[in-house]
């Protein structure tokens, strides 16, 4: 999942966006993150619900569907101003994944079902430091691909698209266990009362959506006219929507250790998505590498070497945090890794004194390590989640990720300007103490979190509450 997503958009999307928008790359690639992101706020959720209904293996294949259209679009119509426009209109439409840097929550509830519950802690973090390690290697790989066939970008994508069919039959030939199947409501699993239950969800949903979209209509201005009915009926799809989204939203808010996790993961993601936007052009600014007159080869060389740093930080800081998870609880480790955090995205104002390369290596190291607060925190959302809602949960914390990304974009497009008007010299430095802080503002909300015992009447209550 993690080569199908990143490796089209390093070395074939990257380079023809700059050749296609030019100047306006970096606003127009905002804009389809901003609408990818609008996407995965309302649709992560119900899409959790649906694993939850018919297995987290349906919901991980049609993820994974998803996720390779935009290598598939660009395949199909190469690197033409037609092509990029249909990669945007996909890379839109895998909003619905809620996929992140992290991956996709329904990969987590398909962890979750897979893995025994002893081992889900610690292997959570091995699965990220597998992630880095796939990113490394999938990016040289299709470095290699890319020389050999002497700069086609067809022949990368030919390598992903591979790749896709790869994990496809993996997601078929996976065993799942008679757990996960009861779980996901297969014929003959559940009991009478579990059917009753599940039909009456059903029920309620298909009232709430029959009242949200009766609502929608009757807002609108009676008319007969065509524009009228196609307006009317837009409404009504958009209102559907967010009545699918609204059992996932009452999912969080009756359920106060849910909310407060996708708190804290929701001022973490500010943090991260500001930061690993503004790295770059930090650095090339402290390093003198900013505008037409710094070399290009040394400004690539400087990049690729950030890149891997960060990614090795973050293998070895996942692999690390998965070893600490075999002997403390998730809970304790999230207690110690905020702070750290906080310290790590605060680190690279560094190099704002000591503007060296080596120096600028260590603040994408510190960058790496900062994400390692994930696995803990991820891991967390099934402990206080019912047992038949897990997928839902997690793509409710999903996101809630999303729309911190959202808001990290947009402080990012207002912030930046703002301190740059300020008149100091060089002042994006400002923007890391200020990221450590706001992700140091979620330390608070880790003390209020009750044990997994102590949550689990909050569970069962939301549980029978929602449903």
């Amino acid at each position: 999942m993690v080569i199908v997503t990143q490796v089209p958009n390093s070395l074939v999307v990257a380079n023809l966006a700059a050749t296609v928008w030019g100047k306006n790359m970096s606003r127009n690639l905002g804009f389809v993150d901003t609408a990818r992101f609008l996407l995965s706020i309302i649709f992560t959720g119900p899409l959790g619900r649906l694993g939850d209904r018919y297995g987290s293996r349906v919901a991980m294949t049609l993820v994974a569907v998803l996720q390779s259209l935009p290598a598939f679009m660009l395949l199909l119509l190469g690197e033409t101003a037609e092509g990029l426009t249909a990669w945007s209109a996909a890379r839109v439409l895998t909003g619905i994944t809620g996929a992140t840097t992290s991956g996709p929550p329904a990969l987590y509830a398909l962890l979750h079902d897979v893995v025994p519950p002893a081992d889900y802690d610690a292997f959570l973090g091995m699965t990220f430091a597998g992630a880095a390690l796939l990113w490394m290697i999938g990016n040289l790989v299709g470095a290699a691909v890319l020389r050999a066939s002497h700069g086609s970008s067809d022949a990368v994508l030919l390598y992903v698209a591979s790749l896709t069919g790869i994990m496809l039959a993996i997601l078929v030939a996976l065993r799942m266990p008679k757990q996960a199947s009861k779980r996901a409501g297969c014929p003959g699993s559940p009991s009478k009362q579990q059917q009753q239950q599940q039909q009456q969800q059903h029920q309620q949903q298909q009232d709430l959506d029959l009242a949200c979209t009766d609502s929608e209509i009757s807002n609108a201005d009676v008319s007969h006219s065509h524009s009228d009915v196609i307006n009317r009926s837009g409404r009504a799809t958009a209102g559907a929507g967010m009545c699918a989204f609204l059992p996932s939203f009452r999912l969080a808010l009756e359920n106060k250790a849910l909310l407060k996790l996708c708190a804290i993961a929701a001022l973490v993601s500010v943090s991260e998505t500001v930061l690993f936007e503004l790295m770059n052009q930090f650095t090339y600014e402290n390093l003198g590498l900013m505008g037409a007159g710094a070399s290009g080869e040394e400004r690539s060389f400087v990049t690729l070497v950030n890149v891997f740093a960060f990614q090795v930080s973050m293998l070895l800081g996942s692999y690390a945090v998965g070893l600490l998870a075999q002997r403390l609880t998730s809970l304790q480790l999230l207690k110690g890794l905020i702070p750290a955090c906080a310290v790590l995205q605060s680190l690279p104002a560094v190099e704002r004194v000591l503007p060296e390369v080596w120096v600028a290596v260590t603040c994408a190291v510190a960058l790496g390590l900062s994400i390692v607060v994930l696995p803990p925190l991820q891991a967390l959302v099934p402990q206080f989640s019912p047992e038949t809602r897990v997928g839902e949960a997690l793509g409710t914390f999903g996101s809630c990720k999303c729309l911190a990304s959202l808001v990290g974009n947009l402080m990012l497009s207002a912030g930046v300007p703002a301190i740059q008007n300020t008149g100091l010299e060089k002042p994006l430095w400002i923007m890391f103490p200020v990221c450590g802080l706001v992700s140091l503002c979620s330390f608070p909300i880790v003390l209020q979190l009750p044990t997994a015992k102590a949550a689990g009447a909050d569970v069962e209550m939301a549980s029978t509450d929602v449903a």
